[in-house]
């Protein structure tokens, strides 16, 4: 049989196991496997810091190259290569950049720190974009995907940038704008600038690519007021020789060279060395344009000796654009050296090769994927049926408890209401108990106060006695009879000597009344004396001056005498009243 208690204490234990099973799902549907984030690099947005400030990455750096001097923590070196790189991506200075890479890499292996692999093998994605590698390149980012999940929107949206890149540089614009609007609708939704601003650039170069030069210029403006809301260098850098490149193609002279201007002294101003061969590129066409050979050589070959250029589409770039000027100089020979080189470059940017390495890659990743979902969808339909059976026992055993309850019901129902009843009854008599206590206690206290009273009386009765005595002696003077006078006086004395024993009947009738007085003025006060505690007495019984000095047989002078040196004893303020303070003791 249930009682109450016991059937409530079940269905909280059932509810509490529904609840757990629920939370179980939910974060099973919301991790679906996902790569462990514990460890994430302390500041993962270093490309924000380096436009705000690079010293902020330098000092980190110091910091970082101190703690790894002093120690063998791996996480410090790993984040110290990591910084290194930011920077050198930043500065343009590639020839550092797999250094850092490979280091980074293996370290954050040994740590199995995602977080930190991700970030190293995203940033390689990009250096290989720059660095025209594709098929490297693509294999980064493929990588780097590895250690995120589809919750990990920002991440992949990175990603899907770079690889919007790579099909851009192989001309497959159609999976570029597909990669693009991905990210996109990431960056649109979470309200990333930074993002929103490398969308903007890059849908501005496939728009130029498609020749639709109206679009190309709204979405270069786009991305250059975003950038420039960011302080990015770099991303206004690209756009100033974006909108340079659009007035030169438009034959607009003037505007090309002060877009190129702007961009080169940026690009100088970072030290960035791909920016400026591209911007020096840039001046050459102009001048070839123009007319100007022999300058526009000279800008051709200044690209070509630039510090930090590693931009292999550069190189294709120069070189295509000297083997033109060559042969409208007749110099056929060096023509042919540079479209030697430039086909070669060529073959080996976008050649067939590279072509098929990116669909096999493309297609292992379709089949990595494949295969992981395969997987993912055995373990879900595997916890869904634990889940279901075991929501099917809880729910029988609901219907179980629900039909014991029901059956139950009346019983439990009569036996509720009896101990209902009885605990009522129980109330009750022990609120009439309090009741007669409480008045039997008044009662009390009413019979002691009257004995009180009484007793107070009596003493004020003897002394009005005693000083009517005195007052007979004193006119008994002219009594002839000496003996009548002593014998009054004897009688007087005798009863003068119960003034002691009046007292002591006093104070066992005030100790029933008040118990605790004279215990808490002598344990506070122990200076207080008899005496002195006896007029105390009078005081907390609201006797006055004049009453006490007759009860005690003395002068009102007398008590106003012992309240000074009870109230000195007791160091009380003078603001405070003595017969206000004794009533609160």
């Amino acid at each position: 049989m249930f009682n109450r208690s016991s059937w409530i204490k079940y269905v909280a234990v059932i509810l509490i196991l529904l609840i757990g099973l629920f939370f179980v799902w939910t974060q099973f549907e919301q991790k679906e496997f996902s790569k462990n984030e514990a460890g994430f690099i302390e500041y993962a947005d270093v490309d924000s810091i380096l436009n705000l400030d690079s010293r902020i990455v330098d000092n980190k750096i110091k910091e970082l190259s101190a703690k790894v001097s002093n120690s063998n923590l791996g996480t410090d070196q790993a984040n110290l290569y990591f910084y290194k790189l930011k920077k050198a991506m930043k500065a343009g200075q590639l020839d550092s950049v797999p250094f850092f890479i490979e280091n980074g890499v293996a370290h954050a292996k040994l740590l199995d720190n995602e977080a930190l692999l991700f970030n190293f093998k995203r940033t390689a994605g990009y250096y290989y974009l720059q660095t025209s590698q594709y098929v490297k390149s693509l294999e980064a980012f493929q990588e780097a995907l590895t250690y995120t999940t589809e919750k990990d929107e920002v991440k992949n949206a990175h990603i899907f940038m770079g690889m919007a890149g790579i099909y851009y540089y192989l001309d497959d614009l159609d999976q570029a704008i597909y990669f693009c609007e991905a990210a996109f609708n990431v960056f649109e939704k979470l309200k990333i600038k930074s993002g929103m601003s490398s969308y903007y650039g890059n849908m501005a170069g496939i728009y130029a690519a498609k020749g639709e030069d109206d679009k190309n210029a709204e979405f270069i403006k786009r991305s250059l007021l975003i950038s420039s809301e960011l302080n990015d260098s770099i991303t206004i850098t690209i756009n100033l020789n974006a909108l340079g490149a659009l007035a030169l193609k438009n034959k607009d002279f003037t505007n090309a060279l002060s877009y190129f201007d702007k961009a080169f002294l940026i690009a100088s101003k970072i030290n960035n060395g791909n920016l400026q061969s591209d911007i020096l590129c840039n001046y050459g066409e102009v001048y070839e344009q123009k007319g100007n050979l022999d300058k526009a050589s000279d800008y051709y070959n200044q690209a070509n000796n630039i510090e930090g250029n590693t931009s292999l589409r550069t190189k294709m770039i120069r070189l295509y654009a000297l083997a033109r000027i060559s042969e409208l100089k007749g110099d056929y020979k060096l023509n042919s050296s540079y479209l030697k080189e430039y086909y070669s470059l060529s073959e080996q940017v976008k050649g067939s090769g590279v072509t098929q390495n990116i669909e096999k890659l493309k297609w292992e990743n379709l089949l990595r994927e494949q295969e992981l979902k395969q997987q993912l969808e055995k373990q879900r339909f595997e916890f869904k049926s634990y889940l279901y059976i075991a929501i099917t026992f809880l729910a029988l055993s609901l219907i179980a408890l629900f039909y014991s309850m029901y059956k139950n019901k009346s019983k439990s129902l009569k036996i509720y209401l009896l101990e209902n009843e009885n605990l009522e009854e129980v109330i009750r008599v022990e609120k009439e108990l309090k009741n007669v206590q409480e008045k039997a206690h008044e009662q009390e206290l009413e019979v002691l106060n009257k004995e009180l009273t009484s007793l107070n009386i009596l003493m004020l009765t003897k002394n009005n006695f005693v000083s009517e005595l005195k007052d007979i002696i004193s006119k008994s003077k002219s009594e002839p009879n000496p003996t009548n006078v002593l014998n009054s006086i004897r009688h007087s004395v005798n009863r003068l000597s119960n003034v002691e024993q009046d007292w002591g009947q006093f104070q066992q009738v005030f100790q029933k009344v008040h118990p605790e007085f004279f215990n808490t003025i002598q344990s506070k006060f122990p200076s207080i004396t008899k005496g002195e505690l006896r007029i105390c007495a009078y005081i907390k019984i609201n006797m006055s001056n004049n009453e006490m000095a007759s009860l005690l047989n003395v002068e009102q002078r007398s008590i106003i005498t012992n309240r000074y040196r009870i109230r000195k004893k007791m160091d009380l303020d003078a603001k405070l009243n003595l017969d206000e303070f004794i009533q609160s003791l």
